[in-house]
């Protein structure tokens, strides 16, 4: 199976994009785990030494689905395939082919680990034991440098 056949399934190659005079389709996709680009290449620079050339791997714990053999393919083809894609407000966001959905949600997060509710508990804490008037108080006096200096025999924090 060649690259173009993998990637017709995924994109489709005859949007006006992948038609540029001057860029051609990497067949790449990067993310930084928020967004997603598809990699284009100019083509006057194609085939210079590091253009078109992308350095693989000895060995790979994945591999390209479009570097797999057909018998591998045809192994691979009964299997459920998954997508999955990371962002700020989903964490993960996930899809298989049959359009089934998981989402993982950063309030999903903060009510599960509940941090609210720890983040409660350590200010009664703090208030309990008078530090978060020492804390203001030392934050106050940082603007001036004497009154800290004055200041730092009497707090103690035992």
């Amino acid at each position: 199976m060649k690259k173009l056949d993998v990637w017709s399934n995924l994109l489709n190659l005859k949007h006006k994009i992948f038609k540029n005079k001057y860029y051609q389709f990497h067949y790449q996709i990067q993310t930084d785990g928020i967004s997603c680009c598809l990699l284009f290449i100019r083509k006057d620079l194609k085939d210079k030494k590091w253009g078109s050339k992308v350095p693989v791997l000895e060995e790979q714990e994945f591999y390209n689905i479009e570097d797999l053999p057909k018998e591998q393919l045809d192994i691979l083809k009964n299997r459920n395939i998954i997508g999955c894609d990371p962002g700020k407000r989903s964490l993960v966001y996930m899809v298989d082919g049959n359009g089934k959905k998981l989402q993982y949600t950063a309030p999903q997060r903060k009510r599960e680990s509940k941090t609210k509710t720890n983040q409660r508990i350590l200010l009664l804490e703090r208030n309990r034991n008078g530090i978060v008037e020492k804390e203001t108080k030392l934050s106050f006096t940082l603007l001036n440098n004497s009154p800290f200096l004055n200041l730092l025999p009497s707090l103690s924090f035992s």
